[in-house]
């Protein structure tokens, strides 16, 4: 009989420690991940990103397991990188603003899928204060890109670089008129 009384307290004090376990696990907040517009928005303005920022999304791109963010951070061009975990969440690996440019350029990384490799893009985001109507852009002195941006406005474009272990750039604006602009 004592036997089981002893079993007994030891029954109900470990479904009693089971409930308490998940009942934590259950209430405790889920961790913050960049699995849609809100959660992105709350990372990009944590202490450890842009804290005290107007933070304006423009585009979400997925790319294989990246999350790529094009936004502007107190008006400023910026983007964030979110590498997809084992479990399917998407977590900040990257983020890099331009202060005091209306128009800035940031070199995205090959992306790997198994096994293809994907060339490098180049994202382009405009702030309001774009007065640059239209970009050449030259890779490695043989391949010319184009793309236009209407002045003053919010906008963001890629261009797909080709495939090279090296890149080199050249750039010429033209405003608004088509008068080049860094000539």
């Amino acid at each position: 009989m004592i036997l089981k009384k002893k079993n007994g307290v030891y029954l109900a004090g470990a479904v009693i420690i089971l409930m308490i376990i998940l009942v934590y696990f259950i209430s405790r907040p889920a961790g913050l991940y960049g699995n849609d517009q809100e959660s992105i928005e709350k990372i990009l303005q944590s202490e450890q990103v842009f804290q005290n920022t107007e933070i304006e999304i423009l585009e979400i791109k997925d790319i294989y397991n990246r999350r790529v963010v094009a936004f502007l951070s107190d008006q400023d061009p910026a983007y964030a990188e979110f590498r997809k975990d084992e479990k399917g969440n998407y977590l900040l690996s990257k983020f890099q603003d331009r202060n005091g440019e209306a128009l800035s350029s940031f070199l995205i990384q090959e992306f790997e899928d198994q096994d293809e490799v994907h060339a490098a893009s180049m994202l382009y985001i405009a702030n309001q204060d774009n007065t640059i109507s239209k970009l050449e852009l030259t890779v490695n002195e043989d391949q010319v890109f184009e793309r236009e941006f209407e002045v003053n406005q919010k906008a963001v474009e890629w261009i797909e670089l080709p495939e090279s272990n090296e890149f080199q750039f050249k750039y010429r604006y033209y405003d608004e008129n088509g008068k080049p602009l860094n000539e």
